[in-house]
């Protein structure tokens, strides 16, 4: 009995196998669910990667740069018709206050907000890629661009001119309209051999910081003075432009550095400093092109006084309206901006271009119209048209050759990066 049992048992541990068979099919049924679900995953990890440039890339603050340095042609246009003394860039026929004061508006602060998010895409580039990197970048999009820029355009300038003015100095027409490229080289350098110093002024509370800029900005101007003697003209230059932009370029990394936005009560007070000090200094520049004999013969002691001043309120009005405007621009949404699809990529690209070539072409535009009698806005509106369609004619035509892209710092395709995380001058953007 007991062994008929215990193999009647048998069957029924055997009927197990069945079942426990029948639940591999079941675990297998699934493997295709599960295989079902990449695809979705899958689908999903573009979406990451896309959304990443537009986290890091500050779009607003892209075309701002760009924005800024094409208002350069429309300056050193309007430097044509204003009330200045007679030369290759000017014209007597024409002393158009209105002109001249409108876009010296935009020069209050336009190159200091350059620099400021300067400094902040180089705190940015520096903390992501690295020392090498940053050097390497800055090889190929200020020096590169503003060695070309010297052998293609102000040379043969210069030369040009000499036929014009045999008097024309060598030294002001070697880097001209590109010192900003010159500057912003030598900032860069300080900024790698210097940052431990940098990080040290995260550290420096509100006053410290204002004492340093008065002592850089006050000390620009007592620099720049020593350009009257013809032997250090270029390095007093140079020296002045670093000390005095360096300052914005610092700030530019103190606001990358703490990562914050303006508090909203500082803004009121921000927009009012440069309510009260704009018109300050559009009266003092008004007087500047008035009585540029009269001020020009004060005795030291005022002019040093009054250059003083002046860059107090200068350097108090810059960095206002800089922040102001830097904080708008980066608070952008990307999205909207990046709507008007090729067009924004299209100013972006061909800023910096453009910027090089226009100075020559708006030199000689003046220089075959310049006995034409019309109205000072016609004058100005034809001379800073050819000043920008005919340089990004040249850029439409020759942006195809590889040479000509590594001449002006530009990136081989809009794909292959992201402006803040590899742009200086986003103009074009950097990668």
């Amino acid at each position: 009995m007991i062994k008929s049992r215990a193999t009647s048992h048998e069957p029924r541990a055997t009927s197990h196998e069945p079942r426990a068979t029948s639940h591999e099919p079941r675990a297998t049924s699934h493997e295709p669910r599960a295989t079902s679900h990449e695809p979705r995953a899958t689908s999903h990890e573009p979406r990451a990667t896309s959304h990443e440039p537009r986290a890091t890339q500050h779009a607003g603050l892209d075309l701002l740069r760009a924005l800024l340095i094409l208002e350069g042609v429309f300056f050193h246009t309007s430097e044509i018709v204003a009330p200045t003394p007679a030369s290759f860039f000017s014209n007597p026929h024409y002393n158009s206050y209105s002109i001249a004061l409108t876009f010296r508006f935009f020069h209050l602060f336009r190159m200091e907000l350059f620099f400021l998010i300067s400094g902040f895409f180089s705190a940015l580039i520096m903390e992501r890629k690295g020392t090498e990197y940053f050097l390497e970048n800055r090889r190929r999009r200020l020096f590169e661009p503003l060695l070309w820029g010297i052998l293609l355009v102000n040379v043969p300038l210069y030369f040009f001119v000499k036929t014009v003015d045999p008097n024309a100095p060598a030294s002001a027409y070697l880097v001209l309209h590109l010192w900003f490229l010159q500057s912003l080289l030598v900032i860069s350098i300080v900024y790698v051999f210097y940052m431990p110093f940098f990080r040290r002024l995260e550290r420096w509370s509100a006053g410290q910081l204002i004492v340093l800029a008065l002592v850089l900005g006050i000390g620009s101007k007592a620099v720049s003075a020593l350009g009257k003697i013809p032997d250090l003209a270029f390095l007093s230059g140079l020296a002045a432009s670093v000390m005095h932009h360096i300052i914005f370029f610092a700030v530019g990394h103190l606001l990358y550095a703490k990562k914050i936005g303006l508090p909203r009560n500082s803004k009121k007070w921000l927009l009012l400093t440069t309510l009260v000090c704009t018109p300050l200094l559009l009266a003092y520049q008004y007087l500047v092109y008035k009585y540029q004999g009269v001020l020009g013969d004060l005795p030291f002691v005022y002019k040093a006084a009054r250059h003083t001043s002046e860059q107090i309120v200068f350097l108090a009005n810059a960095i206002c309206i800089s922040l102001l405007l830097f904080d708008t621009a980066k608070s952008m949404n990307d999205s909207r901006i990046e709507k008007l699809g090729g067009s924004v990529d299209f100013v972006i690209r061909s800023a910096l271009v453009t910027y090089i070539l226009h100075y020559p072409i708006i030199g000689l535009a003046n220089h075959m119209l310049y006995d034409q009698q019309w109205e000072s806005w016609q004058y100005f509106l034809i001379i800073a048209t050819a000043g920008l369609v005919v340089p990004i004619m040249i850029y439409t035509a020759f942006k195809r050759f590889r040479l000509f892209r590594h001449m002006f710092g530009i990136k081989d395709s809009p794909e292959s990066g992201t402006s803040a995380r590899d742009a200086d001058l986003s103009l074009p953007c950097a990668r």
